[in-house]
């Protein structure tokens, strides 16, 4: 019997829904229905019960076109390659009218039976907050279509994101809204938060987000993005992440803020006014202001205990908040200087920084209170959780100390890159989805580097070079997320046309449905490499390519800013930058000697293309050395 259960308290949906059984062999039915850039299919899918029961799910899907105006070359029932379209399933018991919630589905796309293409993927995205760029990292996912000396690089920079007012814009924080669709970057000095859409890498707007906006903090299980405001008044500022709207600003008084949140109240520190004021977050209406100890700074919630925690600065205390009374039920002596407050996953135990002691405190949550005083690197700054162990990213050493909440005895410092970060923000190091991995900035060395458990204690294992530095990081996972019960949603980009099977499945329910890709031909440039994919060592090569227009078919002449960018990828990776020469007939040339023999990679660069519309397409060449 696989039962899937999940609790909606906003939707008061907790009924459970049970399938089991073999189920028979899957049925493929397509409804047409004339609309244009709005497919919707639906499915019948019959379980049997194991000879003592029945079932029947139905799943409707719709694949919807968000970007464009394509009607001239659209037909029903199909997709834009290259243009950004949101899928939705949504599932039903068709014998009890329930909806069928609390699954981890996945989806698959066959361009034909034989092959499938999983559009599930990580990107990481490395913000440079001096130069206000933001990098975009594509881990190519279940579908990486390189060849296969090639896969090893790993990650790589397929995109730089240039936000406003960059480059004198000092960017502050950057976080991923909860289905990582979009990105949200604070602008502290324009008085807005830029939302970036995470599938087509641009910024879709900037919207107002109170005064001087600065840290953000993503409530649990909600729409809402929560943003610190340093500015006049001092407070919050509330984004409604669907519509990527400011739901409303709270004035909670100066200084600085951090927010933690319990099932019913946001809770925000004020660090001039000596307190924490109370929001609900039914109806985002402020509550009171609990007065604590000297300057609060940190802030966090234990799931485990019901308790809020405050680091206060100039004290040296920790104030513990019971979230059910609102009531301050003890002062934790600690020491003066402490800031950062961070609990793990779970709940049972907490990390404080003091980064001018050089130590992390280890609390209890069961007891509230210290059980252990572990040494850091030099001025720790941040941390983050990978399975058992907290990992503090310190600021004056390059190295990340690792501690073991099962066992706060087992500490040790691992080294992370060349250099020390000399800058650590909250968003120094994350953790990927699945908890297994964290991945750790290093600005003085224009690396990220990647960290997992290895023969029991946390290692780096690799690293990826970016291109601008790296001051914080944000993980996004494009995968089917369920967004309200019983409704599964993706957000897709198609990069080839034709006829694709669409193939849901999770657990005992499997449904298939059709789409078409048809070419987009109103927007964008397509590049034709004219040149032979194999080449010797020990001469001059010549690389050409011809550029068109998708909408006119036009070539596409004069182009002044061209550069072919030729890439030996791999351990001490190998880069060539060169200067195109226009022949004619949309035509471009340039000069290459391959150094040794090997796999590259050939791409093209053009600020000119880039703003009107042009995406990077890669070729892969093999260079030989030459017979004598």
């Amino acid at each position: 019997m696989v039962t899937g259960q999940r609790k909606y308290k906003d939707n008061k949906v907790e009924s459970k829904i049970a399938v089991g059984g073999k189920r028979k062999q899957r049925i493929k039915l397509s409804i047409v229905i004339p609309i244009i850039a709005l497919a919707i299919l639906s499915a019948l899918i019959f379980i049997n019960g194991r000879g003592t029961s029945s079932g029947e799910i139905a799943v409707e899907f719709t694949a919807q076109l968000l970007e464009g105006d394509n009607s001239s070359t659209q037909g029903e029932n199909t997709l834009v390659a290259r243009k950004e379209a949101l899928l939705t399933f949504r599932l039903k018991d068709n014998k009890t009218g329930q909806l069928v919630y609390g699954l981890s589905p996945e989806i698959g796309f066959y361009p034909d039976e034989n092959v499938e293409i999983s559009l599930a993927k990580v990107q990481l995205f490395v913000l440079n907050s001096e130069r206000g760029t933001i990098e975009v990292l594509d881990t190519f996912g279940g579908y990486d279509p390189r060849p296969a000396s090639v896969k090893g690089m790993g990650t790589m920079t397929s995109k730089v994101i240039r936000l406003k007012g960059s480059p004198n814009q000092k960017v502050t924080d950057m976080v991923a809204g909860r289905y990582g669709d979009y990105l949200y970057i604070t602008l502290p000095g324009e008085n807005q938060v830029a939302i970036v859409n995470t599938m087509t890498h641009e910024v879709l707007k900037y919207i107002d987000a109170g005064s001087m906006p600065s840290r953000m903090f993503l409530q649990p299980r909600s729409k809402f993005l929560w943003v610190s405001n340093e500015g006049f008044g001092g407070g919050v500022g509330i984004i409604d992440t669907v519509n990527n709207t400011l739901a409303k600003t709270i004035e909670t008084g100066k200084g600085y803020h951090q927010v933690a949140f319990s099932p019913e109240f946001a809770y925000v520190t004020n660090s001039y006014y000596n307190t924490v004021s109370v929001i609900r977050l039914s109806d985002l209406a402020k509550l009171e202001d609990i007065k604590v100890r000297e300057t609060p700074y940190g802030i966090d919630y234990s799931n485990a205990s019901g308790e809020v925690y405050v680091t206060n600065v100039l004290s040296g205390t920790v104030t513990v908040i019971d979230a059910s009374t609102r009531s301050i039920k003890k002062h934790i002596p600690l020491s003066m200087g402490i800031e950062l407050i961070k609990f793990s996953p779970d709940g049972r135990r907490g990390v404080v920084l003091d980064k001018h002691a050089n130590t992390a405190y280890i609390i209890d949550a069961a007891t509230s209170s210290i059980i252990k005083t572990v040494k850091t690197g030099e001025a720790p700054g941040a941390v983050g959780f990978i399975e058992e162990y907290a990992l503090v990213r310190n600021t004056y050493s390059n190295d990340v100390t690792y501690i073991s909440m099962d066992n706060p005895d087992v500490s040790n410092n691992e080294l992370v890159g060349g250099a020390p970060p000399l800058n650590v923000t909250l968003r120094s190091l994350q953790t990927t989805p699945y908890g297994d991995e964290v991945v750790i900035t290093s600005p003085e060395d224009t690396r990220i580097y990647f960290m997992h458990k290895m023969n029991g204690e946390p290692m780096v294992m690799n690293s990826a070079t970016v291109e601008y530095g790296s001051n914080a990081v944000a993980i996004v996972e494009n995968k089917l997320h369920e967004t309200s019960p019983g409704t599964y949603q993706q957000y897709i980009i198609l990069d080839r046309e034709g006829s694709y099977d669409v193939e849901f499945r999770s657990g005992k329910i499997n449904a298939t449905f059709k789409i078409e890709v048809l070419p987009d031909r109103t927007t964008g440039f397509q590049t034709a490499a004219l040149f032979n994919k194999t080449f010797i060592t020990g001469g001059t090569s010549t690389l050409q390519y011809r550029i068109t227009s998708r909408k006119t078919g036009l070539s596409e002449e004069n182009l002044t800013d061209l550069i072919f960018v030729v890439i030996k990828p791999g351990k001490g990776a190998w880069t060539k930058r060169l200067p195109s020469r226009h022949i004619g007939n949309g035509t471009y040339e340039a000069k290459i000697a391959f150094p040794e023999e090997g796999e590259y990679i050939v791409t093209l660069a053009s600020g000119t293309l880039s703003s009107r519309g042009y995406e990077t397409a890669y070729d892969y060449v093999k260079v030989k050395n030459a017979t004598t």
